[in-house]
């Protein structure tokens, strides 16, 4: 037996879909609590997890988690791509100490990046953080 949660789309824009397989979900919950969105929830009477299209940003996170392959995320993802720095070439690296990273090259960068972190969906960087 497969569940399938509603595949919604808003103003016509597509939308990640969220399969949760019922004959694998153990209700372990670990999707739920990976889950950065809410997005995952759990059926108390039959102990499996649930899913809601419409809150689903696509970053995968339950997909990866789940121990049994239970979960399978289709569609676009709606988490912003990074903003890549140059790389330097390992011959100029020989003998220098200084910083690797180049860093941005201009504001519009610096800009594009920070809100691409601040509407994270999944900061792990700021529960990894000492």
């Amino acid at each position: 037996m497969t569940l399938t949660a509603t595949h919604e789309v808003e103003s016509g824009a597509a939308r990640p879909q969220v399969t949760v397989f019922a004959d694998r979900c153990a209700g372990c919950q670990e999707c739920i609590v990976r889950c950065p969105t809410g997005a995952l929830s759990m059926d108390a009477e039959r102990w499996i997890a649930e899913a809601n299209d419409a809150a689903c940003v696509g970053c995968r996170q339950c997909e990866r988690t789940c121990p049994f392959s239970a979960i399978r995320v289709e569609g676009p993802s709606m988490v912003a791509a990074r903003v890549a720095t140059k790389a330097l070439h390992p011959s100029s690296l020989v003998g220098d100490s200084g910083e690797i990273a180049r860093g941005f090259t201009g504001w519009a960068d610096v800009l594009a990046e920070a809100a691409r972190c601040l509407s994270c969906p999944d900061p792990t960087c700021v529960r990894g953080c000492p």
